[in-house]
């Protein structure tokens, strides 16, 4: 059973009981997790006999002290005023095709962003060269599945949009990079994003975008969890470090983002709606 740890927590105790007294008594089960916490031992208790813990254990090369993500992946936080979080991010998943880094998943916190950017997105000049893939909780499953599969199989440079739905569960051996536009509140759920990445030894790069001035203290958390980050710095159009904000660049995206909306009026609707629900709900 993968992902043992969440067995318990969505709700499915009682079922998960009614299967394991189904099972023959004479069984080797296994129950596997990136993140193993004690809620285990419930299902333990439930019908496993003479259970064996098996720790895996990454050392880190300067610190020497343990760590819970792959040596072969690169994470990094890089620090940013809120209006220009989709800019780095954009430019961060373009850049990296310099690298050879060609397959990448961005995450954004709700379903309704994957369905506002995705739109977006597939219109701007930066990222004109990769495909766009949504997948997100709320599309039909056969969707899902559609979407999952190219993916999967896609060879061209291209960027997955989504949400914690593809956090968990997902091999994906050929992600280069994961770039979480906000710091999930769980810190098992930052390793399963970044672990997307960097799988069975390959190579792989984790970035998240904090707010300055109100989310760096999120970089302590996580080294106190086991998962160090490094600082990412800004880049500019061209790929290079930059030091300041970049108020033209912010522009320019809002203005590309605005040229799109007027030319679809359903996607105009679609937004003002949206809009005036969360209106309502302040």
């Amino acid at each position: 059973m993968d992902e043992a740890d969440r067995l318990l927590d969505m709700g499915f105790k009682e079922s998960l009981t009614k299967i394991v007294q189904a099972l023959p008594k004479q069984r080797r089960t296994g129950l596997f997790s990136a993140t193993m916490t004690d809620a285990v031992g419930d299902l333990v208790r439930t019908g496993l006999r003479n259970p064996v813990r098996i720790v895996v254990k990454v050392t880190g090369f300067k610190s020497g002290k343990e760590k819970r993500t792959p040596a072969s992946l690169q994470m990094g936080y890089m620090v940013t005023e809120p209006t220009e979080k989709i800019l780095q991010a954009i430019r961060l998943v373009a850049h990296a095709q310099t690298q050879n880094l060609t397959k990448s998943i961005l995450y954004f916190p709700t379903c309704a962003m994957v369905d506002y950017f995705y739109p977006l997105l597939s219109h701007t000049p930066l990222l004109r060269q990769h495909k766009l893939i949504s997948l997100h909780g709320q599309l039909p499953p056969s969707a899902r599945q559609k979407n999952f599969a190219l993916f999967c199989s896609i060879e061209a440079p291209c960027v997955l949009l989504t949400t914690d739905v593809a956090a968990r569960g997902l091999d994906v051996p050929s992600v280069d990079l994961v770039v979480q536009l906000d710091p999930p509140q769980d810190p098992k759920s930052f390793s399963h994003r970044c672990g997307r990445a960097g799988r069975a030894g390959r190579p792989g790069k984790a970035v998240v975008m904090l707010y300055e001035g109100r989310e760096e203290e999120y970089v302590d958390l996580l080294r106190v969890r086991g998962m160090p980050v490094e600082p990412v710095h800004r880049i500019d159009s061209q790929g290079n470090k930059s030091e300041g904000q970049d108020t033209e660049g912010v522009r320019e995206l809002v203005e590309q983002f605005r040229k799109f909306v007027k030319t679809d009026r359903s996607f105009h609707d679609k937004v003002c709606s949206l809009l005036e629900v969360m209106v309502s709900l302040c």
